[in-house]
């Protein structure tokens, strides 16, 4: 076990982002009938917000980390499904040891907006490819208006 101050402090001083990522109810249904989709989802939503903060901080995936943790919550039935992330609100980057702690700004409006596209993309690609979701020419791949 590698002590704390190798990483250039302490977790304490890594302060973390909450969010909240909702589903359309089409999608919560397939998630209590399909547990292991919805974990494929959750990894999908983790590495596109994870990438979208070393990104922000300047670096790549290669020179530095975030991490968070995800509570799945079931409010009031299997079938309302939400996933509660805290991120950390920056990254551990650096040559050898120690890291370092690089916050970045919280993200404005444009940010999320951007952020929600891209999840609803990408999570709609993973399971039309799966044969799990038919796009449809009328609609949006998940509903966002």
């Amino acid at each position: 076990m590698r002590e704390r101050g190798s990483f250039g402090g302490s977790f304490a001083e890594a302060a973390g982002a909450f969010r909240v990522v909702s589903f359309p109810y089409a999608l919560r249904f397939l998630f209590a009938t399909r547990p292991a989709v919805m974990g494929e989802v959750l990894g999908i939503v983790y590495q596109l917000i994870a990438g979208h903060l070393v990104k922000k901080a300047g670096y790549t995936r290669r020179t530095a980390s975030t991490g968070a943790v995800t509570l799945i919550q079931r409010f009031g039935s299997a079938l309302n499904v939400n996933f509660h992330m805290l991120f950390l609100d920056g990254v551990y980057a650096g040559e050898g040891e120690p890291l370092r702690f690089k916050r970045v700004k919280a993200p404005d409006k444009a940010e999320l907006e951007t952020l929600v596209h891209r999840v609803s993309e990408r999570v709609g690609r993973h399971l039309e490819r799966q044969g799990l979701l038919v796009r449809d020419a009328e609609e949006s791949y998940l509903a966002l208006d």
